[in-house]
């Protein structure tokens, strides 16, 4: 019997950006402890489920997989730091450049995939109390970064949904109209 599996649908920065995300989630583990998302790779989320059977995973890449290779690859510029400061528990992210292409884009991405379009960012820390997010932003009062990156495609990732030492681990890769 096949085991049901959690999803994940993602665009991965470039490996130079993986590398700074990794080096602030260790400070960050330095200064506050360990916290949620700590050892996740840096990556920005398109879109997650739970649960689901491997048939309909290959249905859902099968299905979307077309239109994912009608969109022409956008290159993305992280920058700064922010939170999503109304919802507690908070979480800490570097987002994205806001121009009206890239939303453009997004918006094009999102309806590809028929997911409810998502705050685009790379999370640095999750699951915070209050005091915590601001331990964070008082570490990287100086943070300098701005990285651009141009995704080739969505990263698909799968786990055993009910193995509670399961790990994401690479599905399929949806390239985009190179």
């Amino acid at each position: 019997m096949l085991k049901n599996k959690d999803v994940l649908f993602i665009l991965e920065p470039s490996d130079t950006l993986k590398q700074k995300v990794a080096a602030m989630k260790t400070e960050v583990a330095n200064t506050i402890g360990a916290y949620e998302s700590r050892y996740s790779k840096a990556h920005i989320t398109l879109w997650d489920a739970a649960n689901l059977s491997p048939y309909l995973i290959d249905h859902l890449i099968s299905v979307n997989e077309k239109y994912v290779r009608a969109i022409r690859p956008q290159t993305l510029v992280a920058g700064g730091l922010n939170s999503f400061s109304e919802k507690f528990p908070y979480t800490v992210f570097i987002p994205l450049e806001e121009t009206s292409t890239i939303d453009k884009w997004f918006n094009e991405l999102y309806n590809a995939i028929k997911q409810k379009k998502r705050t685009p960012h790379i999370t640095i820390a999750k699951g915070l109390q209050l005091e915590q997010r601001h331990s964070i932003f008082r570490l990287f009062t100086d943070l300098k970064i701005n990285e651009s990156f141009t995704p080739n495609g969505i990263t698909v990732l799968v786990r055993d949904t009910f193995d509670h030492n399961s790990h994401w681990k690479p599905h399929k890769t949806l390239y985009f109209n190179q």
